[in-house]
């Protein structure tokens, strides 16, 4: 299965869009502690509303699973939409922009998924990143769509991305045993697409 890209993408804004309502409220970001200890916004559920709602109208016979909530059981579909409405909570409540969308289209062969196509977009900033198995990767941003390719050049130092909330002894451990390096701490699924660009 091949979805239409550009509905799901249509979808993260929608939900980005529903973020940036709240964050940009003048009083403080209240939250709620879940009980994994992770904060919970009324902006994490309005985005996993929003995600949900545009999901199940668009592909109504795919299941979802959201770190909110889900619909549908995906053991007994091949397909199933894993979503992280809101990723970097902790740093929607510190406002510092570094939050995403993500929505990825999973398959299952027997006990093992794997992804199939996926999006992930940076409300604060608008960019959007988009790819998939039968679509290029590649990011977009005020119109201007960017393909990402491997970079053959090897830079020095080393560049590192690393969770700007969750610092670990292992992280810092092995970045010092690069030898010289440069670091940008950054949060949520970021990091990742840092790495991608």
């Amino acid at each position: 299965m091949t979805p239409d890209a550009e509905e799901v993408v249509r979808i993260a804004h929608q939900a980005g869009t529903a973020i940036m309502g709240l964050y940009d409220e003048t009083t403080g970001i209240p939250f709620q502690t879940k009980e994994d200890s992770s904060p919970l916004t009324k902006a994490d559920l309005a985005a996993h509303e929003t995600i949900q709602t545009g999901l199940l109208s668009a592909f109504p016979l795919l299941p979802l699973v959201s770190e909110e909530g889900r619909a549908g059981n995906p053991l007994e579909s091949e397909f199933s939409w894993l979503v992280d409405p809101l990723d970097g909570t902790k740093e929607f409540i510190k406002r510092n922009d570094m939050f995403t969308v993500n929505i990825a289209l999973m398959r299952r062969t027997g006990n093992r998924w794997k992804p199939v196509f996926g999006v992930v977009h940076a409300p604060a900033t608008g960019i959007t990143w988009v790819g998939g198995a039968k679509h290029p990767s590649e990011r977009r941003k005020m119109g201007v769509n960017t393909y990402i390719r491997v970079n053959e050049e090897i830079t020095n130092p080393v560049n590192l991305v690393a969770s700007g909330s969750h610092r670990s002894q292992v992280d810092e451990s092995f970045a010092n045993k690069l030898g010289s390096y440069s670091l940008v701490r950054m949060g949520s699924s970021l990091k990742a697409c840092a790495v991608a660009d």
